[in-house]
């Protein structure tokens, strides 16, 4: 079966690199004490960006990041969504264990402030994005700073 990505020349953008491999153990241990409502949303990435931005009259428009030729990259206009619409689909995947819309794909939520920890929320915050309506349907990470966010992190390591 194949899956085509609904915004197809978006897709390539969306590539993620997972940087917080957890074991099956680890990932036992923290669904076993799924956090509350409250926690996910206080912990929640947030996506530093608003839908809509100039507009090209074709459906798309800036992203949050600039590419290689430093213009914003091209992203479906309804992207990203408010930061509320993302944070309760991100409470519904982390409650569940997996992205609701993707359920082959695991997520992991930790409530500590360690580097690892935020790299996994962050890490969870993208598929969330990703899978909003369906597997792959759903906003490239670059509509956001999720990928800013992300690498940061990954500095500190």
């Amino acid at each position: 079966m194949k899956f085509l990505p609904t915004f197809a020349p978006f897709a390539i953008f969306s590539l993620v690199v997972f940087s917080n491999p957890i074991t099956p153990v680890q990932a036992a241990a923290i669904n076993a004490n799924t956090p509350t409502t409250a926690q996910i949303v206080a912990l929640a990435p947030q996506l530093d960006f608003t839908a809509g931005k100039n507009p090209t009259g074709t459906g798309d428009c800036d992203g949050a990041v600039n590419g290689a030729d430093g213009k914003p990259i091209k992203v479906p206009c309804s992207c990203p969504p408010d930061q509320t619409t993302f944070d309760n689909h991100l409470v519904g995947d982390v409650k569940a264990g997996f992205a609701l819309h993707n359920p082959a794909v695991k997520v992991f939520y930790p409530l500590d402030n360690s580097t690892p920890s935020q790299l996994a929320r962050v890490d969870t915050a993208i598929v969330t994005l990703q899978n909003l309506f369906g597997p792959g349907k759903g906003c490239p990470a670059v509509s956001t700073t999720l990928g800013a966010q992300q690498a940061a992190l990954l500095k500190q390591q």
